[in-house]
Protein backbone atom coordinates (compact mmCIF):
# COMPACT_ATOMS: atom_id res chain seq x y z
CA UNK A 1 0.00 0.00 0.00
CA UNK A 2 2.72 2.76 0.70
CA UNK A 3 4.15 1.82 -2.45
CA UNK A 4 1.23 2.26 -4.05
CA UNK A 5 0.97 5.84 -2.42
CA UNK A 6 4.33 6.71 -3.20
CA UNK A 7 3.80 6.34 -6.78
CA UNK A 8 1.01 7.93 -7.17
CA UNK A 9 2.65 10.72 -5.39
CA UNK A 10 5.76 10.67 -7.74
CA UNK A 11 3.07 10.80 -10.48
CA UNK A 12 1.10 13.83 -9.22
CA UNK A 13 4.40 15.21 -8.55
CA UNK A 14 5.13 14.61 -12.09
CA UNK A 15 1.94 16.20 -13.44
CA UNK A 16 2.42 18.77 -11.10
CA UNK A 17 5.63 20.32 -12.71
CA UNK A 18 4.46 19.46 -16.41
CA UNK A 19 1.66 21.89 -15.98
CA UNK A 20 4.12 24.17 -14.28
CA UNK A 21 6.61 23.54 -17.60
CA UNK A 22 3.28 24.02 -20.28
CA UNK A 23 2.56 26.99 -18.51
CA UNK A 24 5.97 28.47 -18.67
CA UNK A 25 6.37 27.03 -22.30
CA UNK A 26 2.80 29.11 -23.51
CA UNK A 27 4.11 32.13 -21.30
CA UNK A 28 7.39 32.44 -23.18
CA UNK A 29 5.61 32.24 -26.29
CA UNK A 30 3.17 34.74 -25.13
CA UNK A 31 5.86 37.02 -24.42
CA UNK A 32 7.56 36.36 -27.76
CA UNK A 33 4.34 37.32 -29.97
CA UNK A 34 4.06 40.59 -27.80
CA UNK A 35 7.60 41.40 -28.52
CA UNK A 36 7.55 40.70 -32.28
CA UNK A 37 4.92 42.64 -32.27
CA UNK A 38 6.20 45.37 -30.34
CA UNK A 39 9.47 45.17 -32.76
CA UNK A 40 7.30 45.31 -35.64
CA UNK A 41 5.44 48.29 -34.45
CA UNK A 42 8.47 50.36 -33.93
CA UNK A 43 10.11 49.45 -37.36
CA UNK A 44 6.68 51.19 -38.82
CA UNK A 45 6.89 54.03 -36.50
CA UNK A 46 10.66 54.76 -37.30
CA UNK A 47 10.01 54.48 -41.30
CA UNK A 48 6.89 56.00 -40.84
CA UNK A 49 8.80 59.13 -38.76
CA UNK A 50 11.25 59.08 -41.09
CA UNK A 51 9.11 59.21 -44.16
CA UNK A 52 7.58 62.46 -42.24
CA UNK A 53 11.08 63.90 -41.94
CA UNK A 54 11.78 63.43 -45.08
CA UNK A 55 8.98 65.06 -46.26
CA UNK A 56 9.03 67.81 -43.94
CA UNK A 57 12.89 68.34 -45.07
CA UNK A 58 11.84 68.48 -48.76
CA UNK A 59 8.64 70.36 -47.87
CA UNK A 60 7.89 73.99 -49.89
CA UNK A 61 9.61 76.71 -48.69
CA UNK A 62 8.79 80.04 -49.62
CA UNK A 63 11.22 83.08 -49.64
CA UNK A 64 10.18 86.62 -49.67
CA UNK A 65 12.51 89.43 -51.76
CA UNK A 66 11.82 93.69 -51.63
CA UNK A 67 11.82 94.35 -55.87
CA UNK A 68 12.37 98.09 -56.92
CA UNK A 69 9.73 100.48 -55.51
CA UNK A 70 8.95 104.25 -55.81
CA UNK A 71 9.43 106.55 -53.18
CA UNK A 72 7.80 110.25 -53.32
CA UNK A 73 8.57 112.81 -51.06
CA UNK A 74 5.66 114.19 -49.25
CA UNK A 75 7.07 117.19 -47.67
CA UNK A 76 8.03 120.05 -48.44
CA UNK A 77 5.46 120.28 -51.00
CA UNK A 78 6.96 120.81 -54.88
CA UNK A 79 7.90 124.22 -55.43
CA UNK A 80 8.51 125.30 -51.51
CA UNK A 81 11.36 128.02 -51.65
CA UNK A 82 13.88 128.03 -48.69
CA UNK A 83 15.81 130.51 -47.89
CA UNK A 84 19.85 129.96 -47.89
CA UNK A 85 21.05 128.42 -45.38
CA UNK A 86 17.37 127.28 -43.87
CA UNK A 87 17.33 123.80 -42.23
CA UNK A 88 15.04 121.58 -44.19
CA UNK A 89 13.30 118.53 -43.16
CA UNK A 90 12.30 116.22 -45.82
CA UNK A 91 9.18 113.53 -45.22
CA UNK A 92 9.51 110.55 -47.63
CA UNK A 93 6.81 107.58 -48.00
CA UNK A 94 6.96 104.88 -50.60
CA UNK A 95 4.30 104.81 -53.12
CA UNK A 96 4.36 101.54 -54.42
CA UNK A 97 6.16 98.30 -53.39
CA UNK A 98 6.84 95.10 -55.42
CA UNK A 99 7.51 91.74 -53.80
CA UNK A 100 8.63 88.18 -54.86
CA UNK A 101 8.15 85.47 -53.56
CA UNK A 102 9.95 82.44 -54.38
CA UNK A 103 8.86 78.83 -53.46
CA UNK A 104 12.99 77.63 -52.72
CA UNK A 105 11.37 74.09 -51.93
CA UNK A 106 11.44 71.02 -53.31
CA UNK A 107 7.63 70.28 -52.72
CA UNK A 108 4.48 72.73 -53.53
CA UNK A 109 4.08 75.51 -51.26
CA UNK A 110 0.06 74.84 -50.21
CA UNK A 111 -2.38 77.14 -47.92
CA UNK A 112 -0.03 80.19 -48.73
CA UNK A 113 -1.28 83.33 -46.39
CA UNK A 114 -0.08 86.75 -47.59
CA UNK A 115 -0.53 89.36 -44.14
CA UNK A 116 -0.11 92.97 -45.53
CA UNK A 117 -0.05 95.80 -42.78
CA UNK A 118 -0.34 99.21 -44.07
CA UNK A 119 -0.27 102.73 -41.88
CA UNK A 120 -3.54 104.09 -40.37
CA UNK A 121 -3.55 106.98 -43.06
CA UNK A 122 -4.39 104.39 -45.82
CA UNK A 123 -8.04 104.02 -45.41
CA UNK A 124 -9.15 102.15 -48.81
CA UNK A 125 -5.91 100.36 -50.80
CA UNK A 126 -6.48 98.44 -53.79
CA UNK A 127 -5.59 94.66 -54.17
CA UNK A 128 -2.49 93.67 -54.75
CA UNK A 129 -1.80 92.47 -58.33
CA UNK A 130 -0.07 89.55 -59.10
CA UNK A 131 2.07 88.22 -62.02
CA UNK A 132 1.14 85.48 -62.90
CA UNK A 133 -3.05 86.07 -62.19
CA UNK A 134 -3.51 84.44 -59.24
CA UNK A 135 -7.08 83.92 -57.02
CA UNK A 136 -7.10 84.24 -53.73
CA UNK A 137 -9.68 85.04 -50.51
CA UNK A 138 -9.55 88.46 -48.57
CA UNK A 139 -10.05 89.50 -45.03
CA UNK A 140 -9.63 92.31 -43.33
CA UNK A 141 -9.18 93.30 -39.32
CA UNK A 142 -8.41 97.11 -39.06
CA UNK A 143 -5.37 98.08 -40.98
CA UNK A 144 -4.17 94.35 -41.47
CA UNK A 145 -5.30 92.35 -44.78
CA UNK A 146 -5.27 88.98 -45.19
CA UNK A 147 -4.79 87.15 -48.43
CA UNK A 148 -5.24 83.42 -49.05
CA UNK A 149 -3.87 82.23 -52.30
CA UNK A 150 -6.45 79.30 -53.82
CA UNK A 151 -3.56 77.45 -55.39
CA UNK A 152 0.20 76.11 -54.40
CA UNK A 153 3.37 77.80 -55.28
CA UNK A 154 5.07 74.96 -57.43
CA UNK A 155 9.00 74.41 -56.50
CA UNK A 156 11.19 76.98 -57.77
CA UNK A 157 8.43 79.10 -59.19
CA UNK A 158 8.07 82.94 -58.58
CA UNK A 159 4.81 85.11 -57.59
CA UNK A 160 5.10 89.18 -58.00
CA UNK A 161 3.40 90.95 -55.99
CA UNK A 162 2.80 94.56 -56.63
CA UNK A 163 1.00 97.23 -53.57
CA UNK A 164 -0.19 100.68 -54.38
CA UNK A 165 -0.23 102.36 -52.08
CA UNK A 166 2.76 100.43 -50.16
CA UNK A 167 2.09 99.09 -47.05
CA UNK A 168 4.41 98.53 -43.73
CA UNK A 169 4.82 95.27 -44.11
CA UNK A 170 4.58 91.86 -45.83
CA UNK A 171 4.72 88.50 -44.69
CA UNK A 172 3.85 85.03 -46.42
CA UNK A 173 3.15 82.21 -44.35
CA UNK A 174 2.65 78.35 -45.90
CA UNK A 175 0.68 75.38 -44.32
CA UNK A 176 3.63 75.35 -42.05
CA UNK A 177 3.37 78.16 -40.25
CA UNK A 178 7.20 79.22 -41.57
CA UNK A 179 6.70 82.72 -42.91
CA UNK A 180 9.25 85.23 -44.43
CA UNK A 181 8.22 89.04 -43.30
CA UNK A 182 9.57 92.17 -44.81
CA UNK A 183 9.16 95.45 -43.51
CA UNK A 184 9.48 98.56 -45.01
CA UNK A 185 12.15 101.08 -43.75
CA UNK A 186 11.19 104.63 -42.95
CA UNK A 187 13.02 107.57 -45.15
CA UNK A 188 14.54 109.69 -43.33
CA UNK A 189 16.56 113.08 -43.85
CA UNK A 190 20.02 112.69 -42.04
CA UNK A 191 22.15 115.17 -43.61
CA UNK A 192 23.92 116.80 -46.58
CA UNK A 193 27.18 115.43 -48.45
CA UNK A 194 28.88 118.24 -50.35
CA UNK A 195 31.90 117.26 -50.41
CA UNK A 196 31.96 112.95 -51.75
CA UNK A 197 29.39 113.74 -54.42
CA UNK A 198 29.39 110.71 -56.69
CA UNK A 199 32.13 108.67 -54.72
CA UNK A 200 30.09 108.16 -52.12
CA UNK A 201 30.28 103.85 -51.96
CA UNK A 202 31.67 102.61 -48.96
CA UNK A 203 30.78 105.98 -47.17
CA UNK A 204 27.55 105.92 -46.56
CA UNK A 205 26.98 102.50 -47.78
CA UNK A 206 27.62 100.19 -50.88
CA UNK A 207 23.98 99.90 -52.55
CA UNK A 208 21.79 103.24 -53.84
CA UNK A 209 18.38 103.43 -55.18
CA UNK A 210 17.27 106.54 -57.67
CA UNK A 211 14.32 108.73 -55.75
CA UNK A 212 12.31 110.07 -58.70
CA UNK A 213 11.22 113.67 -58.70
CA UNK A 214 7.46 114.39 -57.45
Amino acid sequence: MNQKRIGKSLLAGKMHWFKRLNAIEKLNFAVSIVALIGGALGIFAFFKADATMEAFRHRGKLHVSNEVGQVRIVSPAPGTIFQQGEKVSLTARYETSTFKITNIGDLPSKDVLLVITYDESVTEPKDPFFTPTWLFDKTIQGNTFFYTLRRPIAPNAELIVKFTPSPNSFAAIDENGESSTIVLASVRFVGVDTTTKGNWKGVHGTEGSVVPAP
